[in-house]
């Protein structure tokens, strides 16, 4: 587990300067506009090294004789494929949305073992499911440091919770992710020298709700898989259910998420990102109690408990002028 983390890490860190500057050279650098939280013109597509990293990692582990199931590399590269595309020249949102719902159902289908889980409702479920987080951590990503932070957090527990339960894959896979992403921070956090850009944030969100499947499989009470993901999940849900409320268009770029907001309000990425990364350790430090304890209501309960904390939170620090995380 250490050897997977220490490549994806090296790899990152040592592909990144050059990346930066190959990037400045083509033009792939994100032009601060209206909707940016960012002032400074940012080369993006981070996520070529870090996926790069990832896959490297995963690779050398299983040359050196760990089990690692290593189709489930493929969906991943997709995606960041997908996403590099999509850095480079935008596509429309329908055959974006077509890509993504075929590799999402096709790899739930993969995903889900033998037994009651295998009906077409929980594949469409967990199809969805892939989709859902992959664009929910894309539209988290708008700050310094934040998913940098959250994938560190969720590579390490997914490393754990493999640890724990003897699945090697989850293991191996968690703990190059937390590699990658930490090799990737200091280019991004507190200052960013590039952005991890799309094909980052959807190799990294589908990655990550792919773990949480998988986990969910295995480990029991089954919630505690998802405790990683529930800071984003409730950001980008009330943010949703909040813009319907208002009649606000759905597939408008915006600056409505309450990360954004405290953003603003704090005038500092660094306050903001760190708010999530204390929410969402929190989380999976309640999530521990809730697996010690067996139970799946309590593991709901301290789920529901840090998304209402976060949103509730978080919109009322708005409220108040000397608001400090």
């Amino acid at each position: 587990m250490i050897f997977a983390f220490a490549v994806a890490l090296l790899v990152c860190a040592a592909t990144l300067p050059m990346l930066i500057r190959l990037l400045r050279r083509s033009g792939a650098v994100d032009v601060p506009n209206s909707r940016s939280s960012h002032d400074v013109p940012t080369p993006r597509g981070a996520g070529i090294a870090l996926v790069f990293a990832f896959v490297s990692s995963c690779v050398v582990v299983s040359f050196s004789g760990a089990f690692i199931e290593l189709w489930w590399l493929v969906p991943v590269t997709v995606m960041a494929l997908t996403g590099g595309i999509d850095d480079f020249h935008p596509l429309p949102a329908v055959p974006r949305l077509l890509i993504q719902l075929s590799v999402g159902l096709l790899s739930a289908w993969l995903l889900i073992e033998d037994g009651p889980l295998t009906s077409l409702f929980w594949v469409a479920a967990a199809g969805v499911f892939l989709v859902a987080f992959t664009n929910a951590f894309n539209f988290m990503d708008g700050i310094n440091g934040i998913s940098g932070l959250t994938a560190i957090v969720g590579g390490l527990w997914f490393a754990w919770l493999g640890h724990v339960e003897g699945e090697r894959s989850l293991m191996y896979m968690g703990a190059a992710l937390a590699g990658a992403s930490l090799g990737f921070l200091p280019f991004n956090f507190p200052r960013a020298r590039i952005f991890l850009g799309d094909s980052g944030s959807y190799a990294v969100g589908f990655l990550l709700a792919m773990l949480a499947i998988v986990a969910a499989q295995h480990v029991d009470p089954w919630p505690t898989a998802f405790a990683p993901l529930v800071v984003y999940s409730a950001d980008t849900g009330s943010t949703l259910v909040s813009r319907m409320r208002n009649g606000d268009p759905l597939l408008v770029a915006h600056r409505d998420h309450v990360y954004q907001a405290l953003t603003r309000r704090w005038r500092s990425h660094t306050s903001a990102a760190l708010f999530v990364l204390a929410c969402t350790v929190s989380s999976c430090a309640l999530a521990i109690a809730g697996y010690a304890n067996g139970s799946v209501l309590l593991q709901l309960f301290n789920l529901v408990l840090i998304s209402t904390f976060y949103v509730l939170g978080g919109r009322s620090l708005l409220k108040c002028g000397s608001a400090r995380v």
